[in-house]
């Protein structure tokens, strides 16, 4: 099961949400068990308004109708570089998982559930969709970077 909004956010929002990344770029660190080098930003512990604004929203519209009762175990942004991917996985443990694409203006990067669809990245665009037993994986990044807001419930 997976659901996909278009213009869940505003590319406003978006850059707002990039912009808070570049502003925190030390506290970011490198990711590198299925993937070239992501660097994600670990963002419950920093509070701005956008992200309970969003997270109101997510949780009210779709994970307290469609999953059990679930609570949000991580959230954070991530820059996938030019190179980055990551492979075909299983997010186990959680009960659900989110992620929003906050630009487009990059080449390669597609998220694809394996054997379902192939999303086409665009700014704002929200997908959320139960773990553990849908397959996905994120293609190369092959020109510029992406960014991306992501969570986990549990």
């Amino acid at each position: 099961m997976y659901f996909e909004e278009k213009e869940f956010l505003s590319k406003k929002e978006c850059k707002e949400i990039i912009n808070i990344y570049k502003d925190n770029l030390d506290k970011t660190y490198i990711h590198g068990s299925k993937t070239t080098g992501t660097k994600p930003l670990k963002i419950k512990n920093i509070h701005y308004s956008i992200f309970n604004k969003i997270l109101n929203v997510i949780e009210n519209k779709y994970v307290k109708k469609f999953f059990n009762k679930c609570v949000l175990s991580n959230y954070e942004i991530v820059l996938w570089p030019k190179g980055s991917y990551m492979n075909s996985h299983y997010d186990e443990g959680d009960e659900c998982g989110f992620f929003i694409y906050l630009n487009d203006d990059y080449k390669g990067g597609e998220t694809e559930l394996v054997g379902i669809k192939k999303i086409k990245p665009e700014a704002g665009k929200l997908i959320l969709f139960k773990n553990g037993n849908m397959l996905h994986k994120v293609n190369k990044v092959k020109i510029k970077e992406r960014y991306m807001l992501g969570g986990w419930y549990v």
